[in-house]
Order: C-alpha cells, then sequence, then structure tokens
C-alpha cells in the first residue's frame, strides 16, 4: 500500500480508489466528447433553408395596372429581424421596389419575386405571380389563351 500524507494524516491509497478514480476521469472524458461532438452537429447542421423567410402569400393573381405589396420577414440565429431585398426575375412583367415589396403588374404573364436577407443571399423564398384577367387564368395558374372557332 501506498502511504502518504494528506493535513498531516496518513492517507491510505488502494486499489479501490484508484479503480474508482480511473472510471470517473474515463466517464468525464467520455462526456467532454459526446458534447464536442454534439456541439459540432449542432452548429453545422444549423443552415437556414430557403423557407425560412416567411411571406404573407406564396402564389398572387393580378390584373394589369394593379399594385400589391408582398410582406416578407425573417428572424436570424441571434433573434433580430434582417433587411430583405425583393427582385423580379421578369421586370417586364412585373416590377417590385427593392426595399418596400411593392409589386406592379405591367403586363400578362407569369413571373417570380425572390426575397433574401441582404447580407445572406442564400436565405430566399419565393412568390409566383400571375398577371391576367381572373377568366383566363386556370386552376394552376397557367394563362389559357382565347381560341377564335
Amino acid at each position: 500500500m501506498n502511504n502518504s500524507y494528506i493535513n498531516n494524516q496518513p492517507f491510505f491509497y488502494n486499489q479501490e480508489q484508484k479503480k474508482s478514480n480511473t472510471k470517473i476521469i474515463i466517464g468525464v472524458i467520455l462526456t467532454v466528447i459526446i458534447l464536442a461532438i454534439v456541439s459540432f452537429f449542432l452548429f453545422f447542421n444549423n443552415k437556414k433553408e430557403s423557407n425560412d423567410i416567411k411571406l404573407n402569400t406564396s402564389r398572387l393573381y393580378m390584373k394589369t395596372g394593379n399594385e400589391f405589396i408582398l410582406v416578407g420577414s425573417y428572424i436570424n440565429d441571434v433573434g433580430f429581424s434582417s433587411l430583405l431585398i425583393y427582385e423580379s426575375e421578369d421586370p417586364t412583367i412585373a416590377t417590385v421596389e427593392k426595399r418596400t415589396g411593392v409589386i406592379t403588374a405591367l403586363k400578362e404573364g407569369k413571373t417570380r419575386i425572390k426575397v433574401y436577407v441582404e447580407t445572406s443571399p442564400d436565405k430566399y423564398s419565393y412568390c409566383e405571380i400571375i398577371i391576367g384577367d381572373k377568366s383566363n387564368i386556370d386552376e394552376f395558374g397557367n394563362i389559357v389563351e382565347e381560341s377564335n372557332e
């Protein structure tokens, strides 16, 4: 047996105490490893998907000349809202104000408005815009041409 003194008192270190201390050390090491692995996956799998930007509509039917305000919102990882940018894929069909989301229908057709986070363009959402007279738009949003029969 190993005799040591703690506070001038004899301390006897036996094999059972040594095994117990070894188990505690191994448990602490395993806990640290598990926490590191979990933290790694939580950190690197916390990517925002495109649907994290909430829009007041994902599909909009409009008549030529009408306006609509597309409202988007995005809350970042620390709980603050972020500035959004609005862009029309085809500005000949519909324009949109870059900062306000005001859409103006210019002519009959279909386009999409992309809404993205100014500081993170990889975080985005789309709103489909269909412009025409409601009578010439089918249930799938396709513009139906009148036939001259």
